[in-house]
Parts: C-alpha cells; sequence; structure tokens
C-alpha cells in the first residue's frame, strides 16, 4: 500500500520543505528611485506584520506589488516573488478569492522567468487549494496535473497530496478516539475514489464524515512513461488530537501558511532582499 500521509497538520510530501524557501529580492530597476520606492512599500508590510497588524500588512504588500508592477521591468523576479508573497498572504488571511489572479500571475511570472520547478510546484500548489476551496475542482485539476508533471520528469511517480481538509469532520470528532485508516485510489485526474476504512470499525458518524472527507482530497497524480495513472491503495490515516488542534488554530484546510514572525529582510549597496518563511511543519 502506498501511504498518502501519516499526519492530518502535516502538508503534502513534495511541498514540505519548499516550505521554509526563502524569496531573494534584490531589485535592479534603472531607477534607484523606482527601487526605493518598492523597498520602502515594502518595510511598511514588514513593520505591519511585527506590529502584529497582519490584515493591513496584507494589504501593504499588495501595495508593494502593485507598485512592483508599476516601476520595475516586466520580467523582474521580485515583481514574480512580490505576486507570490502577496497571494500567499491572501489565502493565509482566507480571502481566496482576491488571492486566485494574484497567484496565477505569480505563476506565469514564474514559467516567464523560468525560475524552477520549486517556485512553480509552490504556486501550482497554493492554486489547487484556491480552486478547491473556492469549489472549482475543474480548475483544481489543471494544476495537480501540472505538478504530477513537474515532479515525474522522466520517471515513475507516486501520487503526492496536496489539499486535505480534514478539518471538516465537524460533530463527528466527538466520537474519534484512535487513529482511523481509510484506502482508496487516486485516479488519473488526482481525485480519490471508493473509499474504505481498514482496522476496526469506527462510530458510524465518524466513518460517514470520514469517508465523506477523504471524497475531497486532491493529489497530483501518479505518472508513468509521463502520462497521469490511477494508482490503487493509498492510504491516509486520520491522528485526531492533531486535527483538533488545527481546528482550535483555525485551519480547516491543512495548507502551507504564511507566517508573519519569520518575517526578515535586510538592505545591502541599494539592492534589497527578504526571506518569507511558509507553513512550519517540514
Amino acid at each position: 500500500m502506498t501511504t498518502a500521509m501519516g499526519s492530518a497538520v502535516r502538508p503534502f510530501l513534495f511541498f514540505a520543505c519548499a516550505l521554509m524557501m526563502a524569496f531573494a529580492l534584490s531589485i535592479q530597476a534603472d531607477s534607484h528611485d523606482d527601487a526605493d520606492a518598492v523597498y520602502a512599500a515594502y518595510q511598511r508590510h514588514v513593520a505591519l506584520f511585527e506590529a502584529g497588524q497582519y490584515d493591513e500588512a496584507i494589504d501593504q504588500l499588495g501595495e508593494a506589488y502593485r507598485l512592483g508592477i508599476s516601476v520595475l521591468p516586466e520580467h523582474d523576479e521580485d515583481v514574480a516573488n512580490l505576486a507570490f508573497n502577496y497571494g500567499a498572504g491572501l489565502m493565509w488571511a482566507q480571502r481566496t478569492e482576491a488571492a486566485i489572479p494574484v497567484l496565477e500571475d505569480a505563476l506565469q511570472r514564474f514559467e516567464a522567468l523560468n525560475l524552477g520547478d520549486e517556485s512553480l510546484n509552490a504556486a501550482h500548489t497554493y492554486l489547487v487549494h484556491a480552486f478547491e476551496i473556492m469549489g472549482q475542482s475543474d480548475n483544481a485539476t489543471e494544476h495537480c496535473l501540472a505538478i504530477g508533471r513537474l515532479l515525474s520528469g522522466e520517471t515513475e511517480t507516486d501520487s503526492v497530496p496536496l489539499y486535505l481538509p480534514v478539518a471538516r469532520l465537524g460533530p463527528a470528532l466527538k466520537h474519534a478516539r484512535k487513529p482511523l485508516t481509510v484506502v482508496f485510489t487516486v485516479d488519473s485526474s488526482g481525485f480519490t475514489r471508493n473509499p474504505e476504512v481498514v482496522g476496526a470499525s469506527p462510530h458510524p458518524a465518524l466513518k460517514h464524515a470520514a469517508l465523506d472527507t477523504v471524497r475531497e482530497f486532491r493529489f497530483a497524480p501518479a505518472f508513468e512513461s509521463e502520462t497521469a495513472v490511477a494508482q490503487n491503495d493509498v492510504e491516509y490515516t486520520f491522528h485526531f488530537d492533531e486535527i483538533r488542534a488545527q481546528i482550535e488554530q483555525g485551519r480547516m484546510v491543512d495548507m502551507p501558511s504564511l507566517q508573519p514572525n519569520s518575517v526578515r529582510d535586510s538592505r545591502r549597496q541599494g539592492a534589497w532582499n527578504s526571506t518569507c518563511r511558509f507553513g512550519g511543519h517540514c
């Protein structure tokens, strides 16, 4: 059997280490004034984060992103990074509909700049989450397949979990005591099919809720010879103490989240750098 994920609050496998990746923003504009203006806007964002004013900080990050679009070159890595960070921030603030066009812009810029699979995976993954949260599974499928292709290269791959709304178990959680494992098939579009509880049968309400939850999971499908294929006997184990903790944190979907207290930046010789960490469950 293939184990999909051993913990409800751990994100997807391939993205776990990328969650801590840094985005170096070294602005090189024709005008130092332009670079300074974007830097100043980003500094205001950092100050707001450090003051705990997270919603205001995200709005200010949006201002830095829009200013970067207007004054920096079209194909500029800094604008791409600002777009991704702003889109991630909007997702963290549960402003999903607003996040989608920003993340799509970040993805297009990453592709144009050929920044590598890690950046593309990150943008595609956020878009899977965004479209699923909005109930647009068909749009999410495009990004599930894109991630599968990126991961496969010329080798065969297993399916990879991307979107796990495990906190939607609702009132059935009161019946949860021991971990519960579900086995299922991941089809060639990354949907789960035919979930079944394995082991001792839980309370009927919990069993029903767990199966319904697994039906909402999305995966990057397995690939063979550069073709997406179904994968049978994939397992997922619900760890209910961790799910309860996730709910207490207000996270209804297991997803990468912007960590405000991890933002750091420095300025060097007219350029500027920032480091933003995403998640913390590597």
